[in-house]
């Protein structure tokens, strides 16, 4: 990320989504996809596409809320909160992150939590709560 690889990361997801079979049965595919397309939201948010990552990082992420771990689902959100950020849309970053802390909350995730602290207070920032 510090090197500005988006578009390289871009691509690569796009082979992987690609080359994974769309199979709705198989469990573990449809986990790999989704962490595909939610992680590619996350370059296309940096590279001034914030509209296409949050169609890329919404459905995965609440497909991963339900069906996948708590690991899957946070790198997800996380992929989500920077594709809304960059779109305008704080308020609902801030309820997807609250929606996760809460979560997470429950499963004592000591550094999930923080992280998502940090997001929502970048939120928090962002939209002038106070």
């Amino acid at each position: 990320e510090i090197r500005g690889w988006y578009s390289a990361a871009i691509a690569l997801f796009n082979e992987a989504l690609k080359g994974l079979p769309e199979d709705l049965d198989d469990d573990d595919t449809t986990i790999l996809r989704a962490l595909a397309s939610a992680a590619k939201g996350w370059s296309l948010a940096l590279l001034s596409q914030p509209e296409s990552a949050v169609t890329a990082a919404a459905e995965p992420t609440e497909f991963l809320a339900r069906k996948s771990s708590p690991l899957d689902f946070w790198i997800a959100v996380q992929s989500l909160a920077i594709a809304l950020v960059y779109s305008g849309s704080v308020e609902e970053m801030a309820a997807q992150l609250d929606r996760a802390i809460e979560r997470h909350d429950s499963l004592d995730e000591r550094f999930w939590i923080a992280s998502l602290n940090d997001w929502r207070g970048f939120a928090a920032v962002v939209s002038g709560e106070s």
